[in-house]
């Protein structure tokens, strides 16, 4: 039997954080009834993973990124289709961000994370957050003896 592949493409997601522990996700149409989800992009061919994560995030909101730090990447079926996601978080120091490229915008305390509808993939990038802020946690391990 001849099967047909799936079509697969590579989604990169930035979970853009600010102290202490507030994230910001994104609706893509303003029905009340949308999912929310983290900042994504399509990563394109040919493309360094980090550099257009970090382009998306300056032209769609307005939000310039210096760290993206890699959390472990997944793939999820969305039944006609395969998406391998390429997430990382990114600690920025900004409170107002520009929808440029978004029907709504909402920075949300980690804890309250749950009350939101958040789409499937955003779920498994929740579960990859380390317990801490990783940046935090390299210093402290750069500090000790």
């Amino acid at each position: 039997m001849n099967r047909q592949r799936r079509p697969t493409w590579t989604e990169l997601r930035a979970l853009l954080g600010r102290p202490p522990r507030a994230f910001l996700i994104v609706r893509r149409h303003d029905a009340n009834d949308a999912p929310w989800e983290f900042p994504s992009v399509r990563l394109p061919p040919r493309a360094a993973a980090e550099d257009a994560l970090r382009r998306h995030c300056q032209s769609a909101l307005g939000v310039i990124v210096d760290d993206a730090i890699p959390l472990p990447a997944f793939d999820y079926s969305h039944g006609t289709h395969v998406v391998t996601y390429l997430c990382y978080y990114c600690p920025v120091d900004c409170d107002h961000v520009l929808p440029l490229e978004y029907a709504a915008v909402r920075w949300v305390d980690q804890n309250q994370l749950a009350a939101y509808v958040i789409d499937a993939p955003g779920r498994t990038a929740i579960q990859h957050l380390p317990a801490s802020d990783p940046k935090i946690q390299m210093r402290r391990n750069r500090s000790r003896p």
